[in-house]
């Protein structure tokens, strides 16, 4: 009867031994996870910084752009009014030497 009873205690005891075994393993996933899930959070809080920086220059980028391209346009716009003075000033020397030629032979 002894023996049995000694038997029943020592398999409590060893499943005591095992149930803290088992939950220190617990203790330390759980603070490897809080430990992940604060490395996460903080590295959710970079991402987040550096997507909003990474905003910010494309923002800045787009601006630059619209305004060269309205620069650009500008220029171009420019550019064909002076191209057709040429041509208007070229016709009008064209005229003129004709002119001048006709005039000569009269």
């Amino acid at each position: 009867s002894s023996g049995i009873k000694a038997e029943a205690v020592g398999a409590h005891d060893n499943r005591v031994t095992q149930l803290e075994l088992e939950i220190r393993n617990l203790k330390e996933e759980k603070d490897m996870l809080e430990s992940d899930l604060t490395e996460a959070k903080d590295s959710q809080r970079s991402n987040a910084e550096r997507f909003s920086a990474l905003n910010r220059k494309y923002e800045a980028l787009f601006h630059r752009s619209n305004s060269l391209q309205d620069e650009y346009n500008d220029y171009k716009i420019q550019l064909q009014e002076k191209m057709s003075q040429l041509h208007v000033s070229q016709a009008h020397e064209e005229r003129l030497s004709l002119e001048l030629r006709e005039y000569k032979v009269r």
